[in-house]
């Protein structure tokens, strides 16, 4: 097999390196692998091309939406920290 360049594999793999382990090996970071493949090894015609290039990107918008949220003070906090304090005060 020759050795190519894989930009979008590489940028990808970047990508799945910031999400948790499971999540790095689910079946959606597999779709987005396969997805990122095709498109660096090419001869996909140019609809096909934009197929996987749109598949790659809804997968990537879904394991970001699936990841837990790490960022301290993000509307998560925040949506936790008035819940609990409805809580305290209803005591």
């Amino acid at each position: 097999m020759a050795d190519f360049p894989h930009p979008v594999e590489d940028g990808l793999r970047q990508d799945l390196a910031r999400l948790p382990a499971d999540m790095r090996t689910g079946g959606v970071a597999q779709v987005a692998l396969f997805c990122a493949q095709a498109l660096d090894t090419g001869g996909l015609s140019p609809r096909d091309a934009a197929g996987f290039a749109r598949e790659l990107r809804l997968a990537l918008a879904q394991l970001r939406d699936m990841a837990p949220g790490e960022v301290k003070g993000d509307v998560t906090d925040e949506v936790r920290a008035r819940r609990e304090k409805r809580m305290t005060d209803g005591d």
